[in-house]
């Protein structure tokens, strides 16, 4: 191997540690997310489940970390008991119908036992003070703020992790409260996803 082809082999080999260092980054970089409310939002059409807890997601249609969310979602849907979940649409005010349209909300149609809500005039973001996709919310029956924050352990990355956890620890009496990261794309963006 010559001189120069060393080089060229090194300087790929650098540029592919830079560019897997750069994603696992941003993987593993949460969003910043606002400070949520101690109660349920006065302001809100959800409806707190006066038996039980009330769990509201929110979700940017095009954001693709959203579908790992959506997958853990489902599995502890498909084992709590007691829970009103409700998953938030965010859409800009003036959408087409075909906006919403892709595998967010294809995934979520199909969860039993949950509530779609299309969120355009971002109404329930604000009351809530939601910020990102993927950002859970559960309430008790005295619409006590129990559990705000992430359901994955980084972007896009399915199974069991703290956040999951803690939402069934909190659900089955074993934790009182709990805040976790959020992985997913922010809430007001309207352009997400156009290219994808």
């Amino acid at each position: 191997m010559s001189i120069k082809e060393g080089l060229l082999v090194a300087l790929w080999l650098s540029l592919v540690i830079c560019g897997s260092a750069l994603g696992l980054n941003y993987e593993k970089t949460p969003e910043q997310t606002k400070t949520a409310a101690d109660i349920f939002p006065p302001k809100t059409c959800l409806k707190l489940n006066k038996e039980g807890f009330t769990l509201v997601f929110f979700a940017h249609p095009k954001c693709p970390c959203t579908q790992a969310s959506l997958h853990n979602l489902a599995g502890f849907l498909s084992e709590a008991k007691h829970v009103k979940a409700y998953a938030c649409f965010m859409a800009p005010a003036n959408f087409q119908g075909d906006w919403l349209e892709g595998a967010n909300f294809n995934s979520a149609q199909n969860l039993h036992g949950l509530q779609l809500l299309v969120d355009s005039e971002q109404h329930e973001i604000r009351a809530f003070g939601a910020s990102n996709s993927g950002e859970t919310f559960l309430f008790d029956s005295n619409g006590r703020l129990r559990f705000h924050g992430g359901i994955t352990a980084a972007r896009g990355h399915e199974g069991d992790n703290d956040g999951l956890e803690a939402l069934y620890e909190i659900t089955g009496g074993r934790k009182d409260k709990a805040e976790y990261a959020v992985y997913g794309c922010a809430l007001q963006n309207n352009e997400l996803g156009r290219n994808r």
